[in-house]
């Protein structure tokens, strides 16, 4: 080829470029012709009309002239970069791996190839080979907003909320223009349980940009998680003005109006959005939910079924449909029922997905002992999953108490027992008698309850066996665990379980070094929170403790020791009696 044919290509690849920019994509379209008529194989008119192609929508065509650019020697990086980016945004990702690897061959240091193959690594699940490559990127040019944002993203997707929301921090502080980086340290907030400062952070973000649906609801969902349920519902009704057929906000006013005792509110909303979408899932769980409160649980019983016929391991519907079943003492199609859910729990646990059940519920049925714990390990895996974030973010240490005690330095030991209520329930009059009966000479005994006292004579008596009584209900989880932790609690007993109220959250959270499980569930936990579980060789034969996570200790007679009533000094004749 000659010079002058080589200069003329390259003069109609620049008008080409110029042209595209300005949005006159058939004048550019003739320029990259022109190129390609005087040479065949250059590079950048192959590039130029790969660009055109996809503006036009013919991926297949441009990634084809991608393609036959790669294979001209000395083309380089560019035309795999240039194909990693168009597979990328078609969603085509195994082939933008690849398109990006080759780029990178060519280029390794090169930023932008770098960085999209981190992003598309991430994207696929390889979070490891995601981290590395965004952290070579981040070497190259370091501060570049999008590798620590795609970075951030990364950690994000790790459950490492407090790495993520560092690299966010620092985006926010470097660059404040931007709405992703204050949008994602908003979602890791959440995550750590901290909805003031989420708060916060997203009312800053709404004041400076304009407003999107998923902040909004973001705003929504951590005023409700702080019970400020009437702010809670004016920003959900804003974000439901982006779309007001979004039964996913919908749902969430619905939420709020149940939590203002606006139950007819609450109905009336859910029946629009199921107006529209009869099948849709969220609304149907929410009015199930909301029956169930107004104890109209023959209404929640069809629509539970209903949506196991949607799908047969809906967890919610399995999950209510057995309170439901158990709390009205239905017995049509029992042998059916327990057939079902016998099967669901193999399925589930099998497959490794979250269930819904609650496990104390469970163990009224006739079902496996083999089953119920391994329902019970499914359960406390989600609560872990949760709270081991938190519990990086609190960390606590008893080094200090620990250390203190080997050295012989002896006090009263702190007991802490975690209560759903301090109400008269059959519950909290057994354990009334065991409180009665501590050595307070050598035990300081507390209570956390998660509701507040009814003020009635049972309720003052009990509370007044404890040595302090803190009321949690109101508290975040993680306020809950710091004041268990700042009261120095050597030994947490948790008496909830996995019952419909309990206090899994907190005691997952270990705010004190030692934790038990015992008296209001006492079967095992499957958790890897709680260290012992304390029961009775009746309640817990000793053949099925294998089974347990906890290490198991037995009590001499009874794990629940009953009122001791005073033995009359009359002497009764059988006759008399």
């Amino acid at each position: 080829m000659t010079a002058l044919a080589m200069l003329n290509a390259s003069d109609a690849v620049a008008e080409g470029a110029r042209l595209f920019a300005a949005g006159a994509f058939d004048r550019a379209a003739e320029s990259y012709g022109r190129a390609l008529q005087a040479d065949p194989r250059h590079p950048g008119a192959l590039l130029g009309l790969g660009d055109l192609c996809e503006v036009a929508g013919e991926t297949d065509r441009a990634a084809s002239l991608f393609r036959t650019a790669t294979r001209i020697a000395g083309s380089g990086a560019a035309p795999w970069r240039k194909l990693a980016e168009l597979l990328e945004r078609a969603g085509r990702v195994p082939e933008a791996i690849d398109a990006y690897a080759k780029a990178r061959a060519h280029s390794p240091n090169d930023l932008e190839i770098l960085r999209g193959l981190g992003n598309v690594q991430r994207v696929s699940g390889d979070l490891d080979g995601a981290q590395a490559t965004l952290e070579q990127a981040a070497v190259v040019a370091p501060g570049d907003a999008q590798t620590m944002l795609f970075l951030g993203a990364v950690h994000l997707a790790r459950g490492q909320y407090s790495e993520a929301l560092s690299l966010f921090d620092r985006l926010r502080s470097s660059a404040p223009a931007l709405p992703e980086p204050q949008f994602f340290a908003a979602v890791c907030l959440q995550a750590l349980l901290r909805h003031d400062d989420a708060i916060e952070v997203l009312q800053a973000l709404l004041r400076a940009h304009a407003p999107r649906k998923e902040w909004l609801n973001m705003l929504g969902a951590s005023l409700f998680a702080r019970s400020r349920f009437d702010e809670a519902l004016v920003v959900h009704r804003q974000a439901l003005a982006f779309g007001p057929t979004d039964s996913d906000t919908a749902v969430r006013i619905a939420h709020c109006q149940t939590m203002l005792r606006d139950f007819d509110g609450a109905m009336a909303t859910v029946e629009r959005v199921l107006a529209i979408a009869p099948d849709d899932q969220s609304a149907l769980c929410f009015q199930v939910q909301l029956l169930i409160t107004l104890d109209q649980k023959e209404r929640a019983r069809e629509i539970c079924e209903r949506l196991l016929r949607i799908d047969p391991d809906h967890a919610f519907a399995w999950s209510k449909l057995m309170t439901i079943r158990l709390g009205r003492c239905l017995w049509d199609g029992y042998d059916a029922f327990i057939e079902g859910i016998s099967a669901y729990i193999a399925r589930a646990t099998a497959a490794g997905q979250a269930m819904q059940l609650t496990i104390q519920d469970l163990h009224n049925l006739p079902i496996a002992w083999e089953q119920e714990v391994a329902a019970a390990r499914n359960v406390a895996a989600a609560i872990e999953a949760k709270a081991a974030p938190v519990r990086a973010r609190l960390g606590f240490r008893f080094e200090d108490r620990l250390g203190a005690w080997r050295r012989g330095e002896r006090r009263k030991l702190r007991i802490g027992y975690t209560l759903p209520y301090t109400k008269e329930e059959s519950f909290t009059l057994l354990h009334k008698a065991v409180v009665d009966h501590h050595d307070h000479s050598r035990f300081e005994v507390f209570a956390y309850a998660g509701q507040p006292a009814t003020d009635s004579a049972f309720d003052r008596e009990y509370r007044a066996s404890f040595d302090v009584v803190r009321d949690t209900g109101d508290l975040p989880t993680d306020r809950a665990a710091q004041l268990v932790f700042e009261d120095r609690i050597d030994v947490l007993l948790d008496a909830t379980g996995h019952t419909g109220e309990n206090c899994q959250a907190l005691v997952a959270l270990r705010p004190a070094p030692v934790t038990a499980q015992t008296f209001g569930y006492s079967i095992s936990t499957g958790a890897p929170y709680v260290d012992y579980l304390v029961t009775d060789p009746v309640f817990m034969p000793p053949e099925m403790a294998a089974l347990c996570s906890e290490t198991v200790v037995y009590l001499p007679d009874a794990l629940l020791p009953g009122c001791r009533p005073e033995v009359s000094e009359r002497v009764f004749t059988r006759a008399e009696l």
